[in-house]
């Protein structure tokens, strides 16, 4: 039972790391994308598309083409869930810009406020609800992208023991395994909610 326990923490642990690994690059990359694309019409125009593209896709299509890319590993993990939050949180940002008070944006140029200003003190604070909006659907479809991809690449990570348990028919192990994944959907979606809340503090101070 001792050596059960510990292949278990390990296992889920890895599937932790890669995770929050996927999740942190997607916000850090998509949040930025959003507001550029927002701001900018040309590059909306351009690249929206694609994005739109990307998040109506199937997972179970993208995951042969990642194992062809980078091989069966944790990069695979990380990459998926990278590729299934990324367009989730840049659309629900890119749309957040669209809806800056245009009259808003006019005061603050009427009193002399250069780009980097009216980004901080305007475009930024209206954006928050939108950028705390997208993070919970990134959270949520970056979960789906580490499920998937651990049931295609059970080297190691709970799709691995998800495997193990299915081919000894464990059943009860296989749903804490499942309720284990919708347990901490739930507690990601808590922490951005919690950190919206703080965002908005801060917003409201701004505004």
């Amino acid at each position: 039972a001792t050596h059960e326990e510990g292949i278990l923490i390990e296992n889920v642990l890895i599937s932790l790391y890669i995770y929050l690994l996927g999740m942190g690059l997607a916000i850090g990359f998509s949040v930025p994308l959003g507001l550029v694309l927002g701001g900018i019409k040309v590059l909306d125009r351009i690249i929206s598309p694609y994005l739109w593209v990307i998040y109506t896709t199937p997972l179970i299509i993208l995951m042969p083409l990642i194992l062809l890319w980078v091989g069966i590993n944790d990069t695979a993990g990380v990459l998926l869930v990278f590729i299934s939050a990324v367009p989730a949180i840049v659309v629900v940002v890119m749309e957040g810009v669209k809806t800056v008070d245009n009259s808003l944006l006019k005061a603050a140029r009427s009193f002399g406020a250069d780009k980097l200003r009216l980004f901080t003190r305007v475009i930024l604070p209206s954006t928050i609800p939108f950028i705390g909006t997208g993070v919970k659907m990134g959270v949520s479809r970056g979960l789906i992208g580490l499920f998937v991809g651990e049931l295609f690449s059970s080297g190691n990570g709970i799709g691995m023991i998800i495997e193990l348990a299915s081919k000894t028919f464990n059943v009860p192990r296989v749903y804490a395994m499942l309720l284990m994944f919708v347990s901490f959907s739930l507690v990601m979606v808590g922490v951005s909610q919690y950190v919206e809340k703080r965002l908005s503090i801060w917003r409201m101070s701004t505004l």
